[in-house]
């Protein structure tokens, strides 16, 4: 089942995928699909910290995210 499909908020679900292709075809095909954020390899801290609070603010969730020192 795809899980944008899902009924109510589990259809609404942050999705960040993490990809070492990140050309836009490849980026617009995953929009297309529903990923909410994009992540390219390598991964730091940072990027996910940001991509993480990134989806909770578009969902309107409270929580926040630390980003351990």
């Amino acid at each position: 089942m795809e899980v944008r499909k899902l009924p109510g908020s589990a259809g609404a679900v942050p999705i960040i995928a993490v990809t070492a292709n990140a050309l836009e075809a490849n980026v617009s095909a995953s929009k297309a699909a529903g990923v909410t954020s994009l992540l390219e390899k390598p991964i730091t801290p940072r990027g996910l910290h940001d991509a993480i609070q990134s989806a909770l603010s578009r969902t309107g969730a409270r929580a926040s995210v630390r980003l351990a020192s």
